[in-house]
């Protein structure tokens, strides 16, 4: 149901003048490429990682799920719990709505 996914490198590409922010294209957000094979990353101190977290149902329903993440060395671990909801389309099975009156109109001439 749910997957990590970590983005390949973190280079950002070249925003000089007149070229888009990263990440935008035409008014939508466009993800950097990743993968989920990755499942282990170092980081130094202050130092920050970003991960993605993808859904993927083919019933309907909630869903809850933890993630748990450790450090190496630490007893301690950290969960992370996930939350997700997934409905499925449906037609209406109320008739006034499936078949509503319309009166046809002519358009102005």
């Amino acid at each position: 149901m749910f997957s990590i996914w970590t983005p390949l490198s973190d280079s950002r590409p070249d925003t000089s003048e007149g070229s888009k922010p990263a990440g935008e294209e035409d008014g939508k957000a466009v993800l950097p490429p990743m993968t989920k094979d990755q499942t282990r990353w170092l980081l130094g101190p202050k130092e920050s990682k970003k991960l993605y977290i993808k859904f993927f149902s083919t019933q309907s329903g909630n869903y809850n799920q933890t993630l748990k993440f450790e450090i190496v060395g630490s007893p301690k671990a950290f969960d992370l719990n996930l939350v997700a909801s997934c409905e499925l389309p449906t037609i209406n099975q109320f008739y006034r709505n499936v078949f509503m009156n319309h009166k046809k109109t002519r358009p102005p001439q």
